[in-house]
């Protein structure tokens, strides 16, 4: 399965992922994103207070004619790596729900989409399911396990 094997091609050699880290790339993923748009906030808030207290400064160049034009761009650069980093964030949540429909448990499957998938917190997981929150770790120790079990048979490599 090549697309998978994107995320983890460098230093595997061939051989499946460990489930766990598997598993948590998009939550980490999107933490990264999270953090990128906040400090695009702050960008966006430094060019308005920018253009405010300077106005229209012009400098001969070919660039950006104006400080407020610079803080422009940089906010329209940020944008574009942000909005890339949620395209891959949504082809990596892809990925992980495909390995995750393949496990054969349907409780370990609702875990999994709600642990890692959706990042819900393990007391919202256990009293959604009726169960305890350390009852809902086990099973997601277990449904682990499942996931591995799975990227164990699948193809990886070059």
């Amino acid at each position: 399965m090549s697309a998978l094997s994107d995320y983890y091609s460098a230093g595997l050699d061939g051989r499946a992922p460990r489930a766990e880290d598997f598993l948590a790339q998009a939550y980490r993923l999107d933490q990264q994103i999270q953090a990128k748009m906040i400090q695009l906030e702050r960008i966006r808030a430094c060019a308005v207070g920018t253009g405010q207290r300077f106005g229209n400064v012009r400098v001969q160049s070919s660039g950006p004619q104006s400080l407020v034009e610079n803080a422009v761009l940089k906010v329209m650069e940020e944008e574009e790596t942000i909005n890339e980093e949620l395209a891959r964030l949504m082809d990596l949540k892809k990925q992980i729900r495909e390995v995750v429909e393949r496990v054969d448990d349907v409780t370990y499957r609702l875990v999994l989409e709600k642990r890692d998938l959706l990042y819900e917190p393990w007391r919202k997981i256990g009293m959604d399911m009726n169960i305890s929150d350390r009852w809902a770790q086990i099973i997601h120790r277990e449904a682990v396990k499942a996931v591995q079990g799975v990227l164990d048979r699948m193809e990886w490599g070059e």
